[in-house]
């Protein structure tokens, strides 16, 4: 009788550990089918304000929009509009802004910038953070890092480079910027000279 309830707790044990180990791999794959992009929300409300949201590589925008795409994506009047330019500026909550340029040719958006100034060096710092933890969730780890972090990415067979920079010691107040741009598709291959 004995061995007999040692044998039943044995089985009973087996079978919680089996059902354990499929708890725990089932959890392990739900969460890894997740979203590569972590939301928005998570990295503070300057980052979300300025980026707006996950659509896109920032303010729902991707390299290559038509100009009247930006415009529908930016929803408000620009502050200046030239043939292949667009220029917006925000103000934020605490009294600080940030600017939004973007420039086009006959491909589409090739480039677009966002500088943001605040008072604080600190502030700067913070959202030049922000925005290098998200790319690096979405994009990887960071290519270059020469006082920049720089991500290097193909979109529909183009090449983009997405560049971060904190330029507070420069400007002597906090300023981040950063630029997403088209990179070089077809390097200048070098002739051997005989």
């Amino acid at each position: 009788m004995n061995q007999h309830k040692s044998s039943s707790v044995h089985n009973f044990y087996i079978c919680m550990m089996k059902n354990l180990i499929l708890v725990v791999l089932g959890s392990l794959i739900l969460f890894s089918c997740g979203s590569e992009k972590t939301p928005v929300e998570d990295y503070g409300e300057k980052f979300t304000q300025i980026i707006k949201n996950e659509k896109g590589i920032a303010r729902g925008i991707v390299l290559g929009l038509k100009m009247s795409q930006v415009k529908e994506a930016e929803a408000t009047k620009p502050k200046d509009e030239q043939e292949n330019y667009l220029y917006y500026e925000f103000n934020t909550d605490t009294g600080e802004f940030y600017t939004v340029e973007y420039n086009f040719d006959e491909r589409g958006l090739y480039e677009m910038r966002i500088d943001v100034y605040f008072i604080k060096e600190a502030d700067a710092r913070a959202l030049y953070e922000n925005f290098m933890a998200y790319y690096t969730a979405s994009y990887g780890k960071i290519d270059d890092f020469y006082g920049f972090a720089a991500w290097q990415i193909k979109q529909d067979s183009r090449n983009f480079r997405i560049e971060l920079a904190d330029e507070s010691a420069e400007y002597r107040q906090g300023k981040f910027s950063l630029l997403l741009y088209y990179s070089i598709e077809n390097p200048i291959l070098k002739k051997k000279i005989p």
